[in-house]
């Protein structure tokens, strides 16, 4: 009867994900599932989301509480047709929380990451099929991010090609340098390419990243195979000081929340609680 129960779990979004928040389920006991259905929401150190259904069926029992930490994969719920026993599913909870703990164990003595040595200090990477062939896209996230920015895109992407992330100097578990300035953080971009033997790449940068990616297009045009700026910074003259300011004087996620509220043209639509 085993194959008829469908497990659902904990996603895993990005690298470095070990483990979120159940903050609330959106279905009860009994209630009949479809793909794509929102079923809970999700929270963690660096996102909080909603969990779409990846698969359909009877909800038969909710393992996890609200408000409870779970690590990735753990078992939040059964779905499983009404010919399944009671028994049957408690005997499979427990089969699946003993085989869980085992592969988390397994995968603590791995890690997605590396760090490489530049002019900047220590950075982190993340160098994803670097065994595909092609130019890699470069990914370059923004004021105040991490490679972790690009959570929902890394995996995506690195099923078409080479995929490299890092952490910009002084942004998420590289080293912090107080007399950083712009023309090293590009460098820095190129030091790690070097390291990893990457001539060209199709760089991708967020805000900030967008501002070094276009910077290093127009001083090393025959390193870049492609350039895609998304919210990019340096295409007018204006800065948003109060924005900036802002975001690094903030201390908590609500006082961070009118921060946000400046990147809106409507800042009613910043409307999650705090």
């Amino acid at each position: 009867m085993s194959e008829k129960i469908i497990p659902v779990v904990m996603p895993k979004w990005g690298l470095s994900m070990k483990e979120g928040t159940l903050t609330e389920w959106h279905v009860d006991e009994g209630d009949t599932i479809e793909v794509g259905q929102v079923i809970m929401d999700v929270e963690t150190d660096k996102i909080a989301s909603e969990v779409e259904a990846p698969d359909a069926g009877l909800l038969r029992r909710k393992v996890a509480e609200e408000g409870d930490v779970y690590g990735v994969q753990a078992l939040l719920g059964v779905l499983a047709p009404l010919d399944v026993s009671d028994d049957e599913i408690d005997a499979y909870i427990a089969a699946f929380v003993s085989a869980t703990s085992e592969n988390n164990e397994q995968e603590e003595e791995s890690t997605s990451y590396a760090f490489a040595e530049t002019s900047s200090g220590r950075i982190r990477y993340s160098f994803l099929n670097p065994d595909a062939g092609g130019p890699p896209f470069v990914l370059v996230h923004g004021f105040g991010g991490d490679l972790d920015n690009w959570l929902f895109n890394l995996d995506a992407l690195a099923e078409k090609a080479p995929v490299l992330a890092l952490d910009l100097p002084s942004h998420g578990q590289s080293d912090i340098k107080v007399d950083i300035d712009f023309g090293a953080l590009c460098q820095t971009v190129l030091e790690v390419m070097d390291t990893l033997d990457i001539a060209k790449a199709h760089f991708v940068g967020h805000s900030m990243g967008g501002l070094i990616s276009a910077s290093l297009a127009l001083q090393f045009p025959l390193r870049i195979a492609s350039l895609t700026l998304i919210g990019s910074a340096g295409l007018g003259k204006e800065i948003n000081t109060d924005y900036i300011r802002g975001f690094v004087d903030a201390e908590s996620r609500k006082t961070l929340k009118p921060v946000l509220q400046l990147l809106f043209a409507d800042s009613g639509l910043v409307t999650r609680a705090w």
